[in-house]
């Protein structure tokens, strides 16, 4: 996972998520689009044109949490560690592949489409970077975990009547 980072590097990851959040908020905002994920469009419709509750709220941050793990282990973790291991690429080659595949593996996500995949291929970049400044799975965890909660809270929960594939 990594060394524990000190407060400096903590307030930083903050600021990175705000500004990754601010972008997701533009994306969605510019596209007139909540995204593509069936399954988090459908997680959130009950919850559309109301407050969440404290409760939801919290259900929402495992959720994030447990949804960044998984794609933070599959391609921070597996796709980067088998570009270098076994495809012999360098770290920098390694860290542009596992971005290039998180990109496109978020085709149908949010953000989704063509724009979607070059935003999350960014991403991608940025937290490959966390992940070898950081010496581990941490601090990708963490961003990914604030980024998806507010995809979850804000984004997902968008009125009904903005562009979506599945409403």
């Amino acid at each position: 996972m990594g060394s524990l980072p000190g407060v400096d590097i903590l307030f930083s990851v903050i600021i990175f998520s705000a500004i990754v959040n601010y972008v997701l908020y533009m994306w969605s905002s510019m596209t007139l689009s909540k995204g593509n994920h069936v399954g988090v469009n459908a997680m959130m419709k009950d919850t559309l044109g109301r407050k969440l509750s404290a409760g939801e709220y919290i259900h929402i941050g495992k959720l994030a949490f447990i949804n960044a793990l998984c794609e933070e282990v599959v391609s921070r973790g597996f796709f980067y560690h088998a570009f270098i291991e076994t495809c012999g690429m360098t770290k920098h080659i390694a860290n542009f592949s596992q971005a290039a595949a998180f990109g496109l593996w978020h085709y149908n996500g949010i953000p989704s489409g063509i724009l979607g995949i070059a935003l999350t291929f960014v991403y991608g970049l940025f937290m490959g970077i966390l992940k070898e400044f950081g010496g581990g799975l941490f601090l990708p965890i963490l961003a990914h975990t604030v980024a998806d909660a507010f995809i979850f809270s804000v984004i997902a929960r968008k009125r009904d009547d903005i562009n979506n594939s599945d409403s």
